[in-house]
C-alpha cells in the first residue's frame, strides 16, 4: 500500500487519540469501575489505544525503529502530561504507564512481524 494512505491513517489516529485524551465528555469515571483481567478498564483502554502508534508510524515513514520508538513514547507521554494543565482532566501516572506500555507492545509486535516476513 502507498505510504500516503498510511500517513493519512496516522494523522487520523493522532487526531482521534488527541480528541479522546482531551475531550471533556471523556472525563466521566465509568471506566474506573470496569476491570479487565484485574486491570481497571481505563488503563486497559489506554494500553490498547497506543499499540497502533508505532505500527502506523513505521508503515508511514522510513525512520529507524529506535528513533520512532522514542518519538512515539514522547507523543504518548506528552498527551498524558498535557492533561495536567487541562482543568477538566487529570494527570494519572498509571495512564502514562499504560500509554508507554502500549507503544512498547506495538514496537515488539512490529519488529516481530517484520522479522517473520523478512525470513
Amino acid at each position: 500500500m502507498n505510504k500516503k494512505y498510511y500517513r493519512i491513517a496516522l494523522l487520523l489516529y493522532f487526531i482521534a487519540i488527541s480528541v479522546l485524551s482531551l475531550n471533556k465528555f471523556n472525563s466521566n469515571k465509568s471506566l474506573n469501575n470496569i476491570t479487565v483481567v484485574s486491570i481497571r478498564g481505563d488503563y486497559f483502554f489506554h494500553f490498547l489505544a497506543y499499540i497502533p502508534m508505532f505500527i502506523l508510524g513505521k508503515l508511514s515513514f522510513d525512520i529507524k525503529g529506535w528513533i520512532l520508538l522514542i518519538i512515539s513514547l514522547l507523543i504518548s507521554s506528552s498527551l498524558e502530561i498535557i492533561q495536567y494543565y487541562v482543568p477538566y482532566r487529570a494527570f494519572n501516572i498509571n495512564d502514562l504507564l499504560a500509554n508507554c506500555i502500549g507503544v512498547l507492545i506495538g514496537f515488539v509486535c512490529c519488529i516481530t512481524v517484520t522479522k517473520i516476513i523478512s525470513k
